[in-house]
């Protein structure tokens, strides 16, 4: 493949996937199919299960475009060295949700509606099970997955979704809201910890 036809591809790829975003944002979940995202970006059915064979490879795909445009922008998406420095990550993670809106509220909706985990979730949450085993190697197995599950809640685009639409908060608001749950709930960790 040559570079321009592979970046005519990648074009098409995004152009349907901003389609599917708008839908979504504008007229609901409900509306959301591949004839109408097919329509909405101008191009053929069949261009679309080309490129996306199903809702759920529409989704990844997203994930994919969030990823790629938040590193265009250079936006880094912590790398935890330790479960520490989680807290003072928080803000930049929601500001990196509110810099791209209506599409992260466009993937939480169509991820719920299709009770779909993409694949970088599973990558985030072994980063967060391995920063956490890191800072307190102690912990036993249970009490690990359930803290890690619980911050992997806390500081992910669900939440981010829910503190600024449901409770009408500001994507600041519900950093520091988010800052200190995860601050109270590692303080308590470390705690008991130190008691083994």
């Amino acid at each position: 493949q040559s570079p321009l036809r592979a970046q005519a591809k990648l074009e098409t790829k995004d152009r349907i996937l901003d389609a599917m975003v708008d839908i979504v944002t504008r007229e609901g979940v409900h509306a959301f199919s591949v004839p109408s995202v097919a329509a909405a970006a101008g191009v053929a059915h069949r261009t679309v299960y080309r490129h996306f064979a199903t809702r759920e490879a529409l989704l990844d795909g997203l994930d994919d475009l969030l990823e790629r445009r938040a590193a265009a922008a250079g936006i880094e998406l912590p790398d935890l060295s330790t479960i520490e420095d989680l807290p003072a990550r928080v803000a930049a993670v929601f500001r990196s949700c509110d810099r791209f809106r209506d599409a992260m509220r466009a993937y939480v909706v169509i991820s719920v509606a299709l009770g779909r985990r993409v694949p970088s979730f599973d990558r985030r949450t072994r980063m967060f099970a391995d920063a956490l085993a890191r800072s307190f190697p102690g912990l036993g197995r249970k009490e690990a997955r359930a803290t890690a599950a619980v911050l992997r809640l806390l500081v992910s685009t669900r939440a981010w979704f829910h503190l600024t639409t449901d409770h009408d908060m500001t994507t600041d608001e519900a950093a520091r809201v988010v800052e200190w749950a995860t601050q109270t709930l590692l303080a308590d960790v470390a705690r008991r910890s130190r008691k083994r």
